[in-house]
């Protein structure tokens, strides 16, 4: 990414109790010199279907929107 962050995201389908899921994963990654790495991760649990009702669909945009944007310390420690 620009900020030289790196995300990862994906979706799983799964079954709880009965009713059909879907789970929405992100994980950004932070390179802090030398060798260290900070992990930031986010998930989102919705019935399966609901990515196109109004609601949902605006909650994933901003979702998709602000996680890009998450900013680690600068320093090892911090």
């Amino acid at each position: 990414m620009p900020n030289g962050n790196a995300m990862l995201t994906h979706y799983k389908d799964c079954e709880e109790e009965g009713e059909d899921l879907r789970i929405y994963f992100w994980q950004i990654t932070n390179y802090v010199h030398p060798k260290h790495v900070r992990v930031a991760a986010f998930s989102y649990t919705i019935l399966a279907g609901q990515e196109n009702e109004p609601t949902i669909a605006n909650e994933l945009e901003i979702i998709r929107e602000q996680i890009p944007k998450a900013t680690f310390a600068l320093e090892l420690g911090k």
